[in-house]
């Protein structure tokens, strides 16, 4: 269901407990987010991905450009614009109804806009070119699918069923477009991960960015066919080497060229 931009619930949300045992009152918490309802009402923001976050704020650096590949409904971002700078994260998201939820919340959290902002699927391949107008924007403009009201349920476009003739665009040719070279990536693609990063190939050999991949096991392998251990073998012909962070309902891993 659609929420009228006038009539969306903003809230305070803070974000990562800690001690995790301690009483809310009585706990520190790392980050505070204006979200909309009802994802203000989410009961895990006290532990969501900690160890990513914190292999984040141990890794990277404000300055550095980041590439977030699966902004979903755009609130992780804010924890990741918090470590690097708004000013320097670009934020990719293929579901046009996440726009709208994209850009409201990201606007009441951040003075600055992001450096870039890609309506698109990241692939192996670029289906497009030049890449359609209305699909991407710099330098605080946002994708035409931004003006959407915010959407109150999750609804993903994948790259096996791209039923919504969403652009797809390989990450080299999107960096050689906008001459933005990422530092670092961090990517939650629902088991598309291995087709992103083939379609990264120039970029992960001459500039070696740091990477945060959230691998899927089970979707990779049903709609790609693809094993993780996949995903380590390409990744280590370019000199990366993983460390593994945690395991919920996805793999998480870092990885850097040794």
């Amino acid at each position: 269901m659609l929420i009228p931009k006038d009539q969306v619930q903003w809230r305070e949300v803070r974000y990562l407990k800690e001690p995790l045992e301690a009483t809310d009152e009585e706990a520190t918490w790392k980050y505070k987010f204006i979200l909309p309802e009802p994802l203000a009402s989410w009961d895990v923001f006290s532990y969501w991905e900690k160890e990513r976050i914190a292999s984040m704020e141990k890794h990277l650096k404000k300055g550095d450009v980041l590439y977030d590949i699966g902004t979903e409904s755009g609130w992780c971002n804010l924890a990741y614009a918090e470590i690097v700078g708004a000013e320097n994260m670009v934020l990719i998201e293929p579901t046009a109804i996440f726009w709208g939820n994209i850009k409201q919340t990201w606007e009441k959290n951040m003075s600055v806009p992001p450096l870039a902002a890609l309506h698109a699927l990241l692939s192996d391949k670029s289906t497009t070119d030049p890449f359609p107008r209305g699909f991407y924007g710099t330098q605080g403009a946002y994708p035409l699918a931004a003006e959407n009201d915010i959407v109150d349920r999750n609804a993903y476009t994948y790259i096996h069923e791209n039923t919504e003739n969403v652009p797809e665009i390989k990450l080299d040719d999107f960096v050689e477009l906008t001459g933005y070279v990422p530092d670092a990536l961090t990517m939650d693609v629902e088991g598309a991960e291995l087709l992103i990063l083939k379609g990264a190939e120039n970029t992960l050999r001459d500039h070696k960015p740091k990477l945060f991949i959230s691998i899927h096991p089970d979707l990779g392998e049903r709609d790609y066919g693809v094993k993780p251990e996949q995903v380590h073998e390409y990744l280590s012909q370019f000199g990366y080497a993983g460390e593994h962070l945690a395991t919920d309902h996805e793999e998480h891993w870092y990885f850097e060229v040794a």
